[in-house]
């Protein structure tokens, strides 16, 4: 076998393997898009119910939880579920498709220069910063699911606090209703009163003309 059929060869073999890595790329995009739009979805529940005040009730004490806080926290677990999947699932077989690639390209580059097109990705993806701190894609990938995961998290968090603090405020605002529902009856006592001395300044007027 010559040196063009080798690298026939070769060229054919580069190709697969850029194929095998377009496929695990779209596999893990596709799941990072599952996950936004289900928490999108959740998100979108999460606010209705709150505003609607759905809640349940965990204890007999009347202990209650807000169905928006619940449907977030299954949310910041559904995402733990994302991460795994393209983490520690998707991204490793996408990695030796990568480093198999560099083999042949390295071999390839034996022969032809100007197939490069994985040493060029891999050098552009570890060259990426953001505001000046370099992230490669091992680091980014965590970044972003840690961020989302705290971020659902934190959301629920909250909306528990917002429920507690509109339960503790709640009794304030009946006792002060029912102060303004007790002073009522006594300002319509009093106006009988004033309507009682009309009567008498009408009978003193005949006495002045006389």
């Amino acid at each position: 076998m010559n040196d063009k059929d080798i690298l026939e060869h070769q060229i054919t073999i580069w190709k697969e393997i850029v194929e095998t890595q377009r496929h695990f790329n779209d596999v893990a995009m596709k799941v990072r898009h599952l996950g936004f739009i289900l928490v999108a979805a959740l998100v979108g529940a999460a606010g209705l119910t709150f505003r609607s005040g759905y809640e349940i009730i965990l204890t007999g004490e009347g202990f209650s939880v807000p169905v928006a806080s619940a449907l977030l926290l299954f949310g910041a677990l559904f995402w733990a579920v994302i991460w795994f999947l393209d983490v520690k699932w998707y991204t490793p077989f996408l990695l030796g498709s990568v480093k198999a690639g560099l083999i042949v390209e390295s071999e390839i580059n034996k022969r032809m220069t100007e197939v490069q097109l994985t040493q060029q990705i891999k050098q552009a993806s570890r060259d990426s910063s953001i505001f000046g701190i370099q992230l490669s894609s091992s680091r980014r990938a965590p970044i972003f699911h840690t961020f989302m995961f705290l971020l659902l998290l934190g959301m629920s968090v909250l909306f528990a606090l917002f429920n507690q603090i509109k339960l503790i405020s709640a009794p304030c605002c009946t006792e002060t209703e029912q102060k303004a529902d007790f002073e009522t009856p006594q300002e319509v006592v009093e106006k009988p009163e004033e309507a009682i001395e009309k009567p008498q300044e009408a009978v003193e007027m005949p006495q002045e003309g006389i």
